[in-house]
C-alpha cells in the first residue's frame, strides 16, 4: 500500500504473489519488496506508477520453504539481502546472502551460510556485515562476496541486525 500521510487514504496498492514479511527498501524512486513462499521473489517496482523493474528469484527448494525476512540494503548499484532455505525439514538448511545489480536485478554474487539470515545487513566502507542463525557473524566484501572474516558467537543471532559504530560491530 501507498498511503497519503495527511489523511491515511490509500494512494495505490500493489499485489504480490505471496506475503511480505520484511521491510521494503526505497532508493531513487524505486521500491524493493521481499516476498517469501515456496517460490520466493525480490521484486523491484517504480514507486511512481508501480511498474515492475525486475523480479529476482533466489535459490529455493521445491520440497521446502524459503524465508525472506532480511530487509534489503541498497548501496550504489547493489541490492544486498539474505534468505533462509529449508529443504523439506527444519534440520536441512542452506541459505545465502545475495548481491544484485539494482538496475536490472541480475545476480552479482552470493555467499552461502549454514542457517537462515533473517536480519538486514549493515555496511561500512565496502564491507557487508550480517548474522545468521548458524551462530556466526560475517564480514564479506561488497564487490565480490569474498569472506573477510566470520566469528562464532554463543548462540544464534536470529532477529537483531548488526550495527557498525566506531570501528566495532554490535550484534545481539
Amino acid at each position: 500500500y501507498s498511503n497519503n500521510t495527511s489523511n491515511w487514504s490509500i494512494h495505490w496498492t500493489y499485489d504480490t504473489p505471496n506475503q511480505i514479511v520484511s521491510n521494503l527498501a526505497y532508493s531513487q524512486g524505486n521500491l524493493n519488496i521481499p516476498v517469501e513462499g515456496n517460490i520466493p521473489y525480490l521484486i523491484s517496482i517504480q514507486a511512481s506508477d508501480q511498474s515492475q523493474r525486475w523480479n529476482f528469484t533466489p535459490y529455493y527448494n521445491s520440497s521446502g520453504f524459503t524465508m525472506m525476512y532480511s530487509a534489503p540494503l541498497i548501496y550504489d548499484d547493489y541490492v544486498i539481502f539474505g534468505t533462509g532455505v529449508y529443504r523439506g525439514t527444519l534440520d536441512q538448511k542452506e541459505s545465502y546472502i545475495y548481491a544484485l545489480n539494482d538496475t536490472d536485478g541480475s545476480m552479482i554474487w552470493n555467499f552461502s551460510v549454514n542457517d537462515y539470515i533473517s536480519t538486514a545487513p549493515a555496511l561500512h566502507e565496502g564491507i557487508i556485515y550480517f548474522s545468521s542463525a548458524d551462530d556466526k557473524t560475517y564480514a564479506v566484501n561488497i564487490s565480490d562476496g569474498t569472506d573477510i572474516w566470520n566469528t562464532t558467537l554463543n548462540g544464534a543471532i536470529s532477529y537483531s541486525s548488526p550495527l557498525y559504530y566506531d570501528n566495532k560491530i554490535f550484534v545481539g
